[in-house]
């Protein structure tokens, strides 16, 4: 059976202990089909360079720098540099499951009509510590919350209102899919204006 390619594509800004996690739980993935990993920097500091050595042996890594802030641009990169047939967008803060691709190729073959397809993100705290009462009443309140967001399950279609977050999104790679880059970048000094990733959703609908 032929198996989906994937470009894993990650935007990363001084997160250089969250990035070396994500890219330890990669290392633990297994999948049949053929994967690479686009790592865009636009942090100062470039520390995501200095993680290169220690993964580059175990996983095929593709690093682009940009002095461009804003993770919409920055995936745009990944997304125009790839060569496989599906984008998988990570954020440099999450760390996978090692069945995440085995899961997105099986769902393409269902959906094969379908634009984009996410999963399940679960929240946790970087120090391993439980949420207090009053987040867990934040996180029950505020639905649209990333944290907030469980695998269902069963499929699950989107309305309207509702989307995937970029922080897991797969999308078949054509020269149409793009993320809008008046989004996901700073407007008026250090504010940022977000929302890339449901304006991707929105456009395709």
């Amino acid at each position: 059976m032929r198996h989906a390619t994937f470009s894993i594509v990650i935007p990363t800004y001084n997160r250089f202990e969250s990035l070396k996690r994500l890219l330890i739980s990669l290392t633990k993935v297994k999948y049949a089909g053929q994967f690479d990993i686009h790592i865009i920097e636009n942090g100062p500091e470039q520390s995501a360079r200095a993680l290169l050595p220690q993964f580059q042996k175990l996983l095929s890594i593709h690093y682009h720098y940009t002095a461009i802030r804003g993770t919409a641009h920055a995936r745009n990169i990944g997304i125009t540099a790839s060569d496989k047939q599906y984008i998988l967008c990570l954020d440099d803060d999450v760390v996978v499951q090692p069945g995440i691709l085995t899961a997105y190729d099986e769902a393409w073959k269902r959906y094969p009509g379908y634009t984009i397809l996410g999963g399940g993100i679960h929240a946790r705290k970087e120090d391993g510590t439980e949420w207090s009462e009053q987040e867990k009443k934040v996180l029950a309140k505020y639905g649209w919350c990333a944290a907030h967001q469980p695998s269902p399950e069963v499929d699950t279609i989107l309305q309207l209102s509702e989307l995937l977050f970029s922080a897991n999104m797969s999308f078949k790679r054509t020269k149409e899919m793009r993320f809008n880059e008046r989004l996901g970048r700073p407007f008026y000094g250090e504010t940022w204006v977000m929302a890339e990733d449901y304006e991707l959703c929105y456009s395709t609908m």
